[in-house]
C-alpha cells in the first residue's frame, strides 16, 4: 500500500524516503518534525556532522533494522525499545546528499513531511 502512494506522491514531484528512530522519539517528531542533530545514537555510529538519515526505500530500512542498525540500535537501547519507522515526502528538489543507500538532509523536515508507519519495526 505505501509503495502505492509512494508512486502517487513522485508523480506529484516529491519522492518517497525512509527514516529509522528510537520509539521515545516519536512525540518529539510527530510535533516538531525531524531536525539534524548528533543524539545517542549518532555517537555510536560515529557520526560527525549533524544530519537526518534517510533510506531511498523501504526494504533499504527494513535491512538496516534487521541488520547493522538494528544491532547497534539494541546494544544502546536494549531490546525493549522500538524502532519506529517513518515515511518521509520531499519535493524532489530538496537539497540531500546520496551516498550508498543513505540519504542526507541538513535541513530539518517539518512535521508535514512525515507520517509515521510502523511503531515496532
Amino acid at each position: 500500500m505505501y509503495k502505492d502512494l509512494a508512486l502517487i506522491y513522485e508523480s506529484m514531484g516529491n519522492k518517497t524516503y525512509y527514516h529509522l528512530s528510537a520509539g521515545f522519539n516519536r512525540d518529539k517528531i510527530l510535533r516538531e518534525g525531524l531536525t539534524p542533530s548528533i543524539g545517542e545514537f549518532s555517537k555510536v555510529m560515529n557520526e560527525q556532522e549533524s544530519r537526518i538519515y534517510l533510506f531511498g526505500d523501504e526494504d533499504d530500512a527494513e535491512n538496516a533494522a534487521s541488520n547493522w542498525y538494528g544491532e547497534d540500535f539494541m546494544d544502546l537501547y536494549g531490546e525493549d525499545e522500538p524502532i519506529n519507522l517513518w515515511e518521509v515526502i520531499l519535493p524532489s528538489d530538496w537539497p540531500l546528499e546520496h551516498e550508498a543507500f543513505e540519504y542526507t538532509s541538513k535541513l530539518a523536515i517539518p512535521p508535514t513531511n512525515i507520517k509515521l508507519i510502523s511503531e515496532n519495526y
